[in-house]
Protein backbone atom coordinates (compact mmCIF):
# COMPACT_ATOMS: atom_id res chain seq x y z
CA UNK A 1 0.00 0.00 0.00
CA UNK A 2 1.27 3.27 -0.91
CA UNK A 3 1.10 5.90 1.97
CA UNK A 4 1.28 9.42 1.74
CA UNK A 5 2.46 10.89 5.35
CA UNK A 6 1.59 14.80 5.70
CA UNK A 7 3.33 16.31 8.66
CA UNK A 8 4.44 19.29 10.62
CA UNK A 9 8.13 20.76 10.15
CA UNK A 10 8.81 20.47 13.92
CA UNK A 11 10.09 17.75 16.50
CA UNK A 12 6.48 16.75 17.25
CA UNK A 13 5.30 15.91 13.57
CA UNK A 14 8.85 14.52 13.04
CA UNK A 15 8.23 12.08 16.06
CA UNK A 16 4.34 11.34 15.45
CA UNK A 17 5.46 10.24 11.60
CA UNK A 18 8.49 7.98 12.54
CA UNK A 19 6.55 6.79 15.66
CA UNK A 20 3.82 6.29 13.17
CA UNK A 21 5.78 4.22 10.62
CA UNK A 22 6.91 2.45 13.44
CA UNK A 23 3.93 0.95 14.61
CA UNK A 24 2.46 0.24 11.06
CA UNK A 25 5.38 -1.26 9.83
CA UNK A 26 5.05 0.38 6.46
CA UNK A 27 7.44 0.11 3.79
CA UNK A 28 5.84 2.49 0.97
CA UNK A 29 5.45 5.75 2.21
CA UNK A 30 6.38 9.23 1.04
CA UNK A 31 7.07 11.78 3.70
CA UNK A 32 5.69 15.57 3.13
CA UNK A 33 6.55 18.46 5.55
CA UNK A 34 4.37 21.67 5.87
CA UNK A 35 2.85 23.92 7.57
CA UNK A 36 -1.16 24.48 8.37
CA UNK A 37 -1.47 27.66 6.60
CA UNK A 38 0.30 25.91 3.54
CA UNK A 39 -1.76 22.57 3.88
CA UNK A 40 -3.84 22.85 0.72
CA UNK A 41 -0.77 22.93 -1.54
CA UNK A 42 0.90 20.12 -0.07
CA UNK A 43 -2.59 17.92 -0.62
CA UNK A 44 -2.88 19.38 -4.12
CA UNK A 45 0.20 17.61 -5.06
CA UNK A 46 -1.35 14.63 -4.23
CA UNK A 47 -4.23 14.97 -6.56
CA UNK A 48 -2.06 13.43 -9.55
CA UNK A 49 -0.31 10.75 -7.49
CA UNK A 50 -1.30 7.20 -6.32
CA UNK A 51 -1.58 6.85 -3.17
CA UNK A 52 -4.17 4.16 -1.13
CA UNK A 53 -4.04 6.15 1.68
CA UNK A 54 -3.12 9.87 3.43
CA UNK A 55 -1.80 10.31 7.30
CA UNK A 56 -2.20 13.84 8.47
CA UNK A 57 -0.38 14.20 11.52
CA UNK A 58 0.67 17.30 13.80
CA UNK A 59 -1.19 19.47 11.47
CA UNK A 60 -4.09 21.32 13.03
CA UNK A 61 -6.37 23.36 10.65
CA UNK A 62 -5.72 27.20 9.65
CA UNK A 63 -9.14 28.76 8.50
CA UNK A 64 -7.87 30.44 5.77
CA UNK A 65 -7.44 27.87 3.68
CA UNK A 66 -10.05 25.21 5.52
CA UNK A 67 -12.08 25.37 1.99
CA UNK A 68 -9.33 24.46 -0.03
CA UNK A 69 -8.90 21.57 2.52
CA UNK A 70 -11.99 20.22 2.54
CA UNK A 71 -12.44 20.49 -1.56
CA UNK A 72 -8.86 18.62 -2.21
CA UNK A 73 -10.03 15.93 0.69
CA UNK A 74 -13.33 15.54 -0.98
CA UNK A 75 -11.72 14.64 -4.35
CA UNK A 76 -9.04 12.08 -2.80
CA UNK A 77 -11.92 10.45 -0.93
CA UNK A 78 -14.23 9.95 -4.30
CA UNK A 79 -10.42 8.41 -5.71
CA UNK A 80 -10.95 5.88 -2.34
CA UNK A 81 -7.90 7.18 -0.85
CA UNK A 82 -8.46 6.06 2.94
CA UNK A 83 -7.54 9.44 5.37
CA UNK A 84 -6.68 9.46 9.23
CA UNK A 85 -5.68 12.76 10.72
CA UNK A 86 -3.90 12.69 14.27
CA UNK A 87 -3.85 15.89 15.89
CA UNK A 88 -3.73 17.38 19.08
CA UNK A 89 -4.78 21.20 18.17
CA UNK A 90 -8.22 22.76 18.81
CA UNK A 91 -10.58 22.12 16.09
CA UNK A 92 -14.03 23.59 15.78
CA UNK A 93 -17.03 21.30 16.04
CA UNK A 94 -17.76 21.98 12.50
CA UNK A 95 -14.23 21.00 10.98
CA UNK A 96 -14.55 17.35 12.83
CA UNK A 97 -18.18 17.28 11.67
CA UNK A 98 -17.97 17.94 7.63
CA UNK A 99 -14.16 16.20 7.65
CA UNK A 100 -15.70 13.06 9.40
CA UNK A 101 -18.37 13.22 7.04
CA UNK A 102 -16.26 12.90 3.75
CA UNK A 103 -15.05 9.78 5.93
CA UNK A 104 -11.80 11.13 6.86
CA UNK A 105 -10.86 9.51 10.49
CA UNK A 106 -10.19 11.50 13.28
CA UNK A 107 -7.89 11.27 16.17
CA UNK A 108 -7.63 14.44 18.25
CA UNK A 109 -6.81 14.37 21.77
CA UNK A 110 -5.39 17.59 23.31
CA UNK A 111 -4.07 15.98 26.69
CA UNK A 112 -0.81 15.22 25.07
CA UNK A 113 1.47 15.70 21.72
CA UNK A 114 0.87 14.67 18.38
CA UNK A 115 3.83 11.37 18.90
CA UNK A 116 1.31 10.96 21.74
CA UNK A 117 -1.82 10.70 19.81
CA UNK A 118 -0.03 8.39 17.82
CA UNK A 119 1.41 6.41 20.37
CA UNK A 120 -2.65 6.19 21.89
CA UNK A 121 -4.31 5.34 19.08
CA UNK A 122 -2.53 3.95 16.34
CA UNK A 123 -2.87 0.05 16.12
CA UNK A 124 0.33 -1.62 15.88
CA UNK A 125 0.51 -4.06 13.26
CA UNK A 126 3.90 -5.05 13.77
CA UNK A 127 5.05 -8.36 15.40
CA UNK A 128 6.91 -6.60 18.65
CA UNK A 129 6.57 -3.30 19.97
CA UNK A 130 9.01 -1.86 22.63
CA UNK A 131 7.01 -0.19 25.13
CA UNK A 132 9.62 1.54 26.90
CA UNK A 133 11.04 3.13 23.46
CA UNK A 134 7.25 4.67 22.92
CA UNK A 135 7.01 5.62 26.23
CA UNK A 136 10.27 6.98 26.97
CA UNK A 137 9.71 8.88 22.80
CA UNK A 138 6.42 10.32 23.49
CA UNK A 139 7.42 11.13 27.66
CA UNK A 140 10.02 13.39 25.57
CA UNK A 141 9.01 14.85 22.53
CA UNK A 142 5.61 15.95 24.56
CA UNK A 143 7.78 17.75 27.28
CA UNK A 144 9.33 19.81 24.85
CA UNK A 145 6.72 20.54 22.06
CA UNK A 146 4.33 21.05 25.35
CA UNK A 147 6.67 23.40 27.44
CA UNK A 148 6.27 20.87 29.99
CA UNK A 149 9.95 20.04 30.62
CA UNK A 150 9.08 17.06 32.89
CA UNK A 151 11.41 14.38 31.00
CA UNK A 152 15.02 15.04 30.39
CA UNK A 153 14.87 14.25 26.83
CA UNK A 154 12.21 17.68 26.69
CA UNK A 155 15.28 20.24 26.16
CA UNK A 156 16.93 17.87 23.69
CA UNK A 157 13.82 16.83 21.47
CA UNK A 158 13.09 20.94 21.42
CA UNK A 159 16.33 21.70 19.51
CA UNK A 160 16.71 18.46 18.13
CA UNK A 161 14.23 19.31 14.99
CA UNK A 162 13.63 23.27 14.63
CA UNK A 163 11.60 24.95 11.71
CA UNK A 164 14.78 26.26 9.81
CA UNK A 165 16.24 22.86 9.60
CA UNK A 166 16.30 20.64 6.41
CA UNK A 167 13.89 17.91 5.13
CA UNK A 168 16.51 16.17 4.79
CA UNK A 169 17.52 16.48 8.32
CA UNK A 170 14.13 15.46 9.69
CA UNK A 171 13.90 12.74 7.35
CA UNK A 172 17.10 11.50 9.53
CA UNK A 173 15.41 12.06 12.48
CA UNK A 174 11.91 10.16 11.47
CA UNK A 175 14.20 7.04 10.11
CA UNK A 176 16.15 7.08 13.29
CA UNK A 177 12.78 6.84 15.00
CA UNK A 178 11.22 4.56 12.77
CA UNK A 179 13.74 2.38 13.43
CA UNK A 180 12.87 1.86 17.26
CA UNK A 181 15.93 4.30 18.36
CA UNK A 182 15.03 7.61 20.56
CA UNK A 183 18.50 8.70 19.35
CA UNK A 184 21.57 8.33 17.66
CA UNK A 185 25.85 9.53 18.07
CA UNK A 186 24.74 12.40 15.12
CA UNK A 187 22.00 13.78 17.00
CA UNK A 188 24.68 14.63 19.60
CA UNK A 189 26.44 16.98 17.22
CA UNK A 190 23.57 18.76 16.31
CA UNK A 191 22.72 19.22 20.16
CA UNK A 192 26.15 20.68 20.99
CA UNK A 193 26.67 22.91 17.88
CA UNK A 194 22.90 23.93 19.28
CA UNK A 195 24.22 24.65 22.23
CA UNK A 196 27.19 26.10 21.26
CA UNK A 197 25.12 28.53 19.33
CA UNK A 198 22.54 29.50 22.15
CA UNK A 199 25.78 29.80 24.68
CA UNK A 200 27.52 32.69 21.99
CA UNK A 201 24.46 34.76 21.98
CA UNK A 202 23.64 34.54 25.91
CA UNK A 203 27.57 35.69 26.48
CA UNK A 204 26.83 38.53 23.82
CA UNK A 205 23.64 39.60 25.78
CA UNK A 206 25.44 39.31 29.03
CA UNK A 207 28.64 41.25 27.49
CA UNK A 208 25.85 44.15 26.94
CA UNK A 209 24.46 44.10 30.48
CA UNK A 210 27.61 44.84 32.17
CA UNK A 211 28.09 47.86 30.84
CA UNK A 212 25.06 49.31 32.43
CA UNK A 213 25.61 47.83 35.57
Amino acid sequence: MAVAIITHTDMDGVGAAGLYIYLSGIQNYKLFFTEPYLLNKTLARLLNANYERLVLLDIGINPSVYSEVVDYISQLRKRDVSIAWFDHHIWSEEWFRELRDLGVDIFNDKSTCATGVVAKYVEPRRNAVDSVFVSELVKGVCAGDLWRFDHWMGGYYLRLVRRIDSNTWRKNVVKTIAEGRLWSSEFDEKILAHVESELKVLSSGLSTLDKYV
